[in-house]
């Protein structure tokens, strides 16, 4: 009786953590720009934040050419804009098109240490930055690897056969011990 106990319970443990693991929060509009954003909103556009600045690689490594967007809106159109990794000396200038937005592609300057960064286009009094974390290749960072730290596992099937496994035995030895008990009942 016991181990019929321990069985429905260990059973309702197991599917209440997987309703619950596999279970995901639904997705909220965005109503404004994150926080800290300098993408700037045009009178009359609603919501507020839709510039949809981006970037092609938002991982890329030294050396590697990406293209940054500053989004539509994001300044005049016509307007001349500076870009350039922000902190640093700007790389060049591009005109926005009808729409204010402003796209360039260049290649990863072999002289910035790996981790957070950001592309900067100016123009007109506004700055919009489109961000980005580089990641491994060699120059400053100092290692051909990667900063950012591992995350996953790389024996996931291993793992899952061992699950399996114990799965299996559990079962096995709940046989096993019914068995047991059935004899002994019936024998006496």
């Amino acid at each position: 009786m016991l181990m019929r106990r321990l069985g429905a319970g260990a059973a309702a443990l197991t599917l209440g953590t997987l309703a619950v693991v596999g279970m995901q929060a639904p997705a909220q509009a965005a109503q404004t720009a994150p926080k800290g954003s300098n993408c700037p909103n045009p009178a009359g556009k609603y919501p507020p934040g839709q510039c949809k600045k981006a970037a092609s690689d938002t991982t890329p490594t030294r050396g590697e050419s990406v293209t940054f967007t500053s989004g539509s809106g994001a300044f005049g159109s016509g307007q001349n804009v500076t870009f350039g990794i922000c902190g640093l000396n700007p790389i060049g200038t591009t005109t926005t098109d009808s729409t204010g937005n402003a796209t360039v592609t260049f290649q990863i300057p072999s002289s910035l240490s790996n981790g957070p960064q950001a592309t900067c286009f100016t123009g007109g009094g506004s700055t919009v930055r489109v961000n980005f974390t580089l990641v491994g290749g060699s120059g400053a960072g100092g290692s051909s690897g990667s900063s950012l730290p591992r995350t996953g596992a790389d024996h996931i099937v291993e793992l899952g056969v061992a699950g399996a496994g114990l799965v299996v035995l559990g079962a096995g030895a709940m046989v096993v011990a019914r068995r047991r008990r059935e004899t002994g009942l019936t024998a006496a």
